[in-house]
């Protein structure tokens, strides 16, 4: 058991179930039995956390503070895993339901799922819903940003469908002198005078077909029709509307024209539902390792060396290099960049050249730095790399500046992910001028100091930012098991193992570097 609390072991560990949480690795094809591979790897990093707690000396609060939040994390993860549900609950307004479409982690459908009570939908406005439950008199407003909890489930993320029916028709009938105007409804007639109107059939999207037969298109309401029954003292007629042609459509027997007004489609909401009976200690769990992971940064200084001064240089120039290729798509290494905006892609004049040079100059100063290191006396490449690398940031921060100033003049703006992803340039380029900053020769001792703090403040920034976004998927989506929360875990992990005192540590600095920073990009 011991030889889990070994740093290469427990670094080994962390980085294979980083790659196995991943939303782009783990839950992809490539690992068979993926939720238990990673429920596997989890158990023995708890483990050799609570090994580590036992036999510590130096420490031993941060130990036994950390091992014990990972004891709680991974028991409340299994028990959601175990008697959490997850689906989706379809209602229409003014309907009611007390059961679920359960899934699986594989999509699939497990059945129906009672919940224990009945929920109802008093309005669907768009992807909004009006949610009405047991005991409450004012309906409950359920939008995209923001889930509802009840009865221990967790109603999120609304999304209206058109079922190809009509809710409530507006008809009008006229002799040309008066006119007169019902309200209908499947299954409720309405009065126009002397006339009871009745909907016999509806076509959102009316065409004829090859033998001249009714049908309908799609379930949008794009080209709607009606065949009405009309009844006028006990004598039914048959009227066909055409909202596209008013007027037109004359019952010779009733000496009237009939007009389709307007219609009101009937829309239902696909409510995503969400049972983690252990969030909470789930939470508590994630805290207590960020607690345990903050007491114990004392201690990392005198733990975490890297033997090459130039290794926090070349880790942060290769994260350079590999993030500029993520952001557009690819599009700076043809000296374009754009954001995406209403109309489209909106293209930076300029930003995508600054990128671009940039790009090159931080691979030739790595490439420089990686031929010092390999030929072992190549000190005359150091400076000229470290120059290279230094034009690169000069040239990035000058291509992000002018990025600012494009997308600002923009007459409608961009969103938040095109921000997003130029915040993630910005970090590795501020990461890049720090390490050149920080490991430049006469640095002072402070500036050296902070330099070694950097890596593990940065982990502890990982497993904060990945708190943070489990609450706000708890709180948004109904769920902790969003993407951006197992991004962000991750990231976390891949910190952890980043700190320990074993071999390979660019590498696993560097891997750590790109998954917190690809969560921008």
């Amino acid at each position: 058991m011991s030889a889990l609390a070994r740093p290469g072991v427990f670094a080994a560990v962390l980085a294979a179930a980083a790659l196995a949480l991943h939303p782009a690795l783990g839950a992809a094809r490539w690992l068979p039995g993926q939720p238990a591979v990673l429920a596997a790897l989890l158990l023995l990093a708890v483990l050799a956390l609570a090994v580590r707690a036992t036999g510590a000396r130096e420490g031993r609060l941060a130990a036994c503070v950390m091992a014990a939040g990972a004891i709680v994390l991974f028991g409340s993860l299994g028990m959601d895993g175990l008697r959490g549900h997850h689906g989706a609950l379809t209602l229409a307004a003014g309907q009611s339901r007390g059961n679920f479409d359960e899934e699986g982690r594989d999509g699939r459908s497990l059945g129906l799922r009672p919940l224990g009570f009945a929920v109802g939908a008093e309005r669907v406005d768009g992807d909004s819903v009006a949610l009405a439950f047991p005991g409450g008199s004012v309906p409950v407003a359920l939008t995209p940003g923001r889930a509802v909890a009840f009865g221990g489930y967790r109603f999120a993320r609304p999304r209206a469908m058109t079922t190809g029916r009509a809710s409530r028709l507006r008809v009008a009938a006229s002799d040309g002198t008066r006119t007169l105007v019902a309200d209908i409804a499947p299954g409720s007639p309405g009065r126009a005078g002397d006339l009871t109107i009745a909907l016999e059939q509806y076509f959102p999207d009316f065409a004829l077909d090859d033998r001249q037969q009714p049908f309908s298109r799609s379930a949008e309401p794009r080209n709607p029709a009606a065949l009405l029954t009309v009844e006028k003292r006990g004598q039914p007629y048959r009227a066909f509307v055409l909202r596209s042609m008013p007027g037109v459509h004359r019952v010779e027997g009733l000496g009237l024209v009939f007009s389709l007004l307007e219609i009101e489609p009937e829309r239902t909401a696909e409510i995503a539902v969400h049972r983690e009976p252990a969030a909470l200690a789930a939470l508590v769990g994630a805290l207590l390792v960020a607690a345990g992971l903050a007491l114990s940064l004392r201690l990392l200084p005198a733990r975490v060396k890297g033997g090459d001064p130039e290794a926090p240089v070349l880790v942060a120039g290769t994260t350079l290099v590999l993030i500029l290729p993520l952001v557009d798509r690819g599009a700076v290494l043809a000296w374009s960049f754009g954001v995406p905006a209403a109309a489209g892609r909106v293209p930076l004049a300029g930003t995508g050249v600054f990128l671009g040079a940039a790009l090159i100059a931080a691979l030739g100063g790595c490439l420089l730095l990686v031929a010092r290191s390999l030929a072992g006396d190549g000190e005359d490449a150091r400076p000229a790399g470290r120059a290279a690398l230094g034009l690169a940031v000069l040239l990035a921060g000058a291509g992000l500046l002018l990025a600012v100033v494009r997308v600002a003049s923009l007459p409608g703006g961009v969103n938040g992910a095109s921000c997003l992803a130029l915040g993630g340039v910005a970090g590795a380029v501020a990461v890049l001028g720090a390490s050149l900053f920080a490991t430049r020769p006469g640095a002072p001792p402070f500036v050296s100091r902070l330099g070694t703090l950097a890596l593990p403040l940065a982990a502890l920034a990982a497993v904060a930012l990945a708190i943070a976004l489990a609450v706000s998927g708890v709180l948004r989506d109904g769920t902790y098991a969003t993407p951006a929360a197992a991004s962000a875990a991750a990231a976390a992990l891949l910190g952890l193992s980043a700190l320990e005192t074993t071999g390979a540590p660019g590498p696993r600095r560097l891997a750590f570097l790109l998954a917190l920073l690809a969560l921008a990009v």
